[in-house]
């Protein structure tokens, strides 16, 4: 709060003054700026909302509600159909913060387009409440296109994708009137976002973290050489600080600099997939040296597929398929053992083929002379 009071007290000296913040809800530094009146009880500083805090404010809001009413006794959540579940809060979330980045500059179009979402979510074939949706053929709303297009709309069960049940309204609709109200929707008129604050102090506690005690030194170093590559980047601002001090920047410098700077700049280009990628963990069971070793896998083995393993109290492995091979040697219960499943000894891991290669003695290849009779005269 006081580099703030610091920052608007040296702006007149420079010729402009702030006249907005931009900031999230419980801003401290907001309110400290106003008991001060910096630039006098004439100038009121006004507070803009970031959106991806307001969005989340919309989610956070919605599950504390169905928090409290579950401590009384009341449902909201559950898996029913029309519930307010995890998966339909996100949702929300995601409507409302698209609905203020469309209408950007227009708050009766927000305030409509955030109504519309609510709306589309508790109708239903007998009830059906389309009014505030875009009309025509290209409308998001597949009941305003079916309409535009002469057809009977479909199913709402199976076109809605934010289902509530109506019965819910008096609990959410306060939540919806206060977040779409005029005043506040004023203040995301322009869709700032912290986005660029928070890549900066990213970078700063990257330097210097908060968990660590430093000295003052440090973390003025830490911020300044955070400035300079967050404006110059990182290539620039190491040329030009060993340049000011009569140091060579090296070859290999230069080079991991240029990596950095390629990382920040590719971030943008990154291709988002439509679904969650994730790696597919190596199966750990009893045959997990087995994958580990290159040596069996699952895949080009049934006995060993993921589902014959049972999750019961002492492991015990359920063959799929009736062979004297899927038996362990000694145990009537198939247990986790270091053995394979027909043989003896355990099976030699590949991880040491190549120590296997070096002691064995390599063999030179047998060289097969060839006899004939022919007789070579020379000259005598």
């Amino acid at each position: 709060m006081e580099a703030a009071l610091t920052l608007w007290k040296r702006s007149t000296s420079l010729g402009f003054r702030y006249i907005t913040v931009l900031a999230d809800g419980d801003c401290k530094t907001f309110n400290y700026l106003c008991e001060k009146k910096v630039y006098g009880p004439d100038i009121v500083i006004k507070k803009e909302e970031c959106i991806n805090h307001v969005s989340k404010r919309l989610g956070t809001t919605l599950r504390s509600t169905v928090k409290d009413c579950r401590a009384q006794g009341i449902s909201l959540g559950g898996k029913a159909h029309g519930s307010l579940k995890e998966s339909t809060i996100k949702k929300l979330t995601t409507y409302y913060q698209k609905a203020i980045l469309r209408n950007k500059g227009d708050v009766n179009a927000m305030k409509t387009a955030i109504y519309a979402t609510l709306l589309h979510s508790i109708s239903t074939d007998s009830k059906p409440q389309h009014s505030k949706f875009p009309a025509g053929e290209n409308s998001w709303c597949f009941y305003q296109s079916a309409i535009a297009n002469g057809e009977k709309p479909n199913n709402h069960k199976l076109n809605v994708g934010t289902p509530i049940n109506e019965k819910f309204l008096p609990k959410i609709l306060p939540i919806f009137q206060r977040l779409a109200s005029n005043e506040f929707l004023e203040r995301c008129i322009r869709c700032g976002t912290q986005n660029a604050n928070e890549s900066l102090h990213s970078e700063i506690w990257a330097k210097c973290p908060k968990e660590i005690f430093v000295n003052k030194r440090h973390v003025k170093r830490a911020v300044t050489e955070a400035v300079c590559e967050y404006n110059k980047g990182t290539v620039r601002t190491i040329v030009e600080t060993q340049k000011a001090w009569n140091v060579a920047t090296g070859g290999s410098t230069k080079q991991l600099a240029t990596i950095l700077d390629c990382r920040k700049q590719n971030l943008e280009n990154v291709v988002k997939m439509p679904y969650p990628v994730t790696r597919i963990p190596s199966h750990t069971n009893q045959f997990a040296h087995r994958q580990h070793n290159r040596r069996w896998n699952w895949r080009n083995d049934p006995s060993q597929h993921p589902n014959t393993i049972t999750g019961s109290r002492y492991n015990v492995y359920s063959p799929q398929l009736p062979s004297p091979l899927y038996h362990h040697p000694f145990f009537s219960l198939q247990r986790p053992t270091m053995y394979p499943r027909n043989q003896r000894l355990p099976q030699r891991p590949a991880v040491f083929d190549w120590m296997l290669q070096l002691s064995t003695p390599v063999k030179e290849p047998k060289k097969i002379i060839q006899y004939s009779n022919f007789i070579e005269h020379k000259n005598l």
